[in-house]
């Protein structure tokens, strides 16, 4: 099973990141004669802008019979089913805790999944995640 944020999150979050490379770009055609260092924050601005345009677009969490997989906006974890301690099912605090093969505790968070409690994600959408958690807690325990 998976959980991908929904389309117009996802094209949201690309439009913004265009934006960022595009006034970096547009910054760097208008300061031609700047200083070198502008060049570079601007250019690196914008490569972390395209880094995270390309992240934003595959945010999921899915899962099949033996692994977990957590993929976010900068960086994505695999963690093993029997390693999951306790996932959090409340999309406003969506978290998997679990246990390193050291012994670890770590905790990921479930990116696709949140839902901040300001009112922008519709109830569908809220109930869609809390769905989605409890059977992620439930093949977790099993």
């Amino acid at each position: 099973m998976a959980f991908a944020l929904e389309m117009p999150l996802r094209i949201l979050a690309a439009a913004g990141l265009v934006v960022v490379v595009s006034v970096a770009a547009a910054g760097m055609i208008a300061l031609s004669p700047a200083e070198w260092w502008v060049y570079a924050g601007l250019s690196a601005i914008a490569a972390a802008a395209a880094w995270l345009l390309i992240r934003v677009w595959g945010i999921r969490v899915s899962y099949d019979a033996t692994h977990l997989r957590a993929v976010g906006a900068m960086w994505s974890r695999r963690i093993p089913r029997g390693h999951i301690i306790a996932v959090d099912r409340e999309p406003g605090n969506a978290w998997v805790t679990w246990r390193s093969p050291s012994g670890r505790i770590r905790m990921t968070p479930l990116t696709a999944v949140w839902a901040n409690n300001w009112g922008w994600l519709p109830e569908t959408g809220r109930t869609r995640r809390r769905e989605f958690l409890a059977h992620l807690a439930r093949w977790a325990s099993r």
